[in-house]
């Protein structure tokens, strides 16, 4: 059996004891998106007449994690009651006391509407839209921020944010000159932290459904915890959620709007410099989230290639932490592959030659995507054809920075990054020096993006 029909008998037994009558399960469809958990659509229809469209959140076999799909079911629930736009919960599971499940899991209902940021950002459906969703999250945080948590018994306890990311940097295993910058100048410009309001998480671009009238529901809970309000704040500005546009607040509007706005929904004041500091922690935090993602084991191919992928990706987020920070600023920089005279250097007798090779395969991955009517394998494609246009980058990209750079760490007395990252994190490096460590570290990140993505460069901070 296929896994969409382990899954169809499975939800079949499930909600046929939860309706109380035969159920009917049809268009199951896994959707794409998600990196911890999958996500399926699908239609419940029952024998007396009922039709309920639904969404199967589920973890995978190998990482179920009972304890924080039970406590976004509670959560859900919790902040339904006070009018948080969120779905309405069904069921869930923890994957071991009922057979018919494989793990832990979520089934909730599905609203109509667009989660896909560019589509959001872009198309004239959501103009409307567009023009009151900074007013639409402000007052929904407000509203999350209010809720009382004295009896969530399961959420986790407040730990000091520069600490968290300490240790989640420390499980790497690994010195990273950027993330020790960041952290660095987190823990220089700490401000005073509020440490008892649930916070969500992952409020960002991508977590919410939107249609033509603007803000329908808030998805992904199972980062939430106590915390500080202003975190939440914070993350909807990380510059990976504006998703190329150049408006600060999720690529839709300004800082000082969402500030002024939440405030006027009754949630406590919070000044640009405090917003600022959250702003820089969430950029770092994703930076060595998407670190974390891949280089971690995977389920199936397509997430093998999905993390393969983000790992490239991290020299983004490391940029925008530079930019953070005041240590570089927006550039244009030539893609490589749009030099038509490139010709690669002989190293085989038959022709095509390893560029054609890779090129020919591009353009037969973005074919797929168009052709197919299927989320999940047209973003796989997608994934994979941004894959080879990296190959073909490197392959194009000759190797005199390499012999530069470390020239450079050599007139500092260092003979690696990971010696350059140490000396950042002792602080052994200041006035001049510090200024060359910089320099030298934005450019190897500008060197490593011109072959990711070199588009990403020339963005606004």
């Amino acid at each position: 059996m296929t896994l969409a029909e382990v899954l169809s008998s499975a939800l079949v037994q499930q909600l046929s004891v939860l309706f109380e009558e035969p159920v009917e399960i049809v268009d199951l469809l896994p959707l794409s998106g998600g990196a911890s958990r999958e996500t399926w659509s699908f239609d419940a229809r029952t024998s007396g007449g009922r039709s309920l469209s639904l969404i199967l959140r589920q973890d995978p076999v190998t990482e179920s994690r009972p304890e924080v799909m039970r406590r976004e079911a509670e959560i859900l629930a919790t902040v339904h009651e006070v009018g948080v736009l969120v779905p309405i919960v069904y069921d869930h599971g923890d994957g071991a006391k009922r057979q018919d499940m494989p793990s832990a899991h979520l089934i909730m209902e599905r609203i109509a509407g667009e989660t896909i940021a560019r589509r959001i950002l872009r198309d004239a459906t959501y103009e409307r839209a567009r023009e009151t969703l900074v007013a639409d999250w402000a007052r929904q945080l407000a509203m999350i921020h209010s809720v009382p948590i004295g009896e969530l018994i399961e959420l986790p306890e407040w730990i000091d944010p520069v600490k968290m990311l300490q240790e989640l940097y420390g499980s790497l295993g690994e010195i990273r000159p950027v993330v020790e910058l960041g952290l660095r100048w987190l823990d220089d410009n700490k401000p005073e932290f509020v440490t008892g309001v649930l916070v969500h998480g992952d409020f960002r671009l991508g977590n919410f459904i939107i249609d033509s009238d603007g803000l329908r529901s808030i998805l992904d809970w199972e980062l939430v915890h106590r915390g500080d309000p202003a975190e939440d704040l914070g993350w909807l500005c990380v510059k990976a959620w504006r998703f190329g546009s150049s408006h600060a607040v999720a690529g839709i509007g300004a800082r000082e709007d969402l500030l002024d706005a939440y405030a006027a929904a009754g949630g406590t004041p919070i000044s640009v410099d405090r917003l600022h500091w959250w702003e820089v922690y969430g950029t770092l935090r994703w930076a060595i989230m998407c670190r974390m993602q891949s280089i971690r084991p995977t389920a199936s191919p397509s997430q093998g290639l999905e993390s393969a992928a983000l790992g490239r990706r991290v020299c983004e987020q490391e940029h925008d932490v530079l930019l953070a920070l005041g240590h570089t600023s927006p550039r244009q920089v030539a893609d490589v592959l749009e030099d038509e005279n490139f010709r690669h250097p002989p190293n085989s007798p038959d022709s095509p030659d390893i560029d054609e090779l890779l090129r020919a395969a591009e353009i037969h991955l973005g074919e797929l995507a168009g052709q197919s009517g299927n989320q999940a394998n047209r973003f796989h494609s997608l994934v994979a054809r941004n894959v080879v246009r990296i190959v073909r980058r490197e392959i194009r990209t000759d190797d005199h920075f390499r012999d530069a750079h470390t020239s450079r760490l050599l007139g500092l007395s260092l003979a690696s990054d990971e010696e350059l990252g140490l000396a950042i994190h002792h602080g052994t490096l200041n006035g001049p020096d510090l200024e060359e460590a910089i320099a030298i570290v934005r450019e190897q990140v500008t060197h490593r993006l011109a072959i990711a993505n070199p588009s990403y460069l020339s963005q606004s901070p």
